[in-house]
């Protein structure tokens, strides 16, 4: 199992997510999210610390729902 990355759809999206969390503080960088079957490409942001923050501030921010996007 890799590390967790927070998944965002696209690469705008991930750099979105990234610059928002960069506001507060909180550290994460743009990742390819790995190949999933009936899945396009795809993107998210890598949180090595703080993810519970992150997810909250992303879901607040929506760019995660329960359709799409999370902890992977």
């Amino acid at each position: 199992m890799g590390k967790p990355l927070i998944t965002v759809g696209s690469i705008t999206r991930a750099m979105r997510a990234r610059d928002l969390l960069a506001r507060h503080g909180i550290d994460s960088y743009v990742e390819r999210a790995p190949h999933r079957p009936g899945v396009g490409c795809g993107y998210g942001v890598h949180v090595p610390a703080r993810e519970g923050e992150a997810l909250a501030l992303l879901r607040g921010a929506g760019f995660l729902t329960d359709a799409g996007g999370g902890a992977r």
